[in-house]
């Protein structure tokens, strides 16, 4: 299944700052690992973001044991 993933004017510019933040802060290659999206409080999607994709990795039944990611 596809979806079209769209962005409002103040998501894309709240995005930026954030973005523009950590990478000054942590620098560019922690500003693009792995990101976690708390969908519900039961559920969690894990993602990547690309020059002009997002990979979705795998969702999360946050209910299950800790998770460590190396």
């Amino acid at each position: 299944m596809i979806f079209e993933i769209s962005f409002t004017l103040e998501a894309e510019e709240t995005y930026s700052a954030l973005s523009k933040q950590l990478e000054q802060r942590w620098g560019k290659q922690e500003t693009t690992e792995i990101r976690k999206c708390i969908i519900h409080k039961d559920c969690s999607m894990f993602y990547r973001i690309y020059d002009t994709q997002i990979i979705i990795i795998f969702f999360w039944d946050n209910r299950q044991d800790p998770m460590f990611m190396t």
